[in-house]
């Protein structure tokens, strides 16, 4: 429930990045099947779409390399990463102003700036690429 990364007087609690590092590695397994990975997915994208907490220490980042994880096993078809991708824009509204949305927004552009130069090199198919970047720019206006 804490999502702090570095805690004053305490050290590191990093939850979301160590979660995503259990990801990581689970993603890695040959045992899981498309329908694991796809609930890895879900799970990653409740923990960035959250907007109790603006990530500060790296959190992005390590999500974007337990997603890689997850499109590099090849299970999961370009149809299905593309509607993962899409289901982004249901946080997307501009009729909410709350400081938890904001909040929300900060996390997801974040996830998708770095996701998209994670995969920017090492992903073949660049349709999944492009779509990030359209998701950047249209639901954020953010330009790479």
């Amino acid at each position: 429930m804490d999502l702090r990364g570095y805690i004053d007087n305490k050290g590191w609690a990093h939850s979301a990045a160590h979660g995503a590092d259990v990801i990581d590695e689970l993603a890695q397994c040959t045992v899981l099947c498309k329908e694991d990975l796809q609930k890895l997915l879900m799970i990653l994208q409740l923990k960035i779409c959250q907007g109790k907490y603006v990530y500060i220490d790296g959190e992005p980042d390590r999500i974007s390399v337990a997603v890689r994880s997850i499109f590099m096993r090849n299970e999961i078809d370009e149809y299905d990463i593309v509607l993962w991708l899409e289901s982004f824009k249901k946080y997307n509204s501009t009729s909410n102003s709350s400081i938890e949305w904001y909040h929300q927004k900060i996390n997801i552009t974040n996830f998708l700036k770095s996701l998209y130069f994670t995969l920017k090199g090492c992903i073949q198919d660049f349709i999944i690429v492009d779509k990030i970047q359209d998701l950047i720019t249209t639901l954020y206006g953010s330009i790479l």
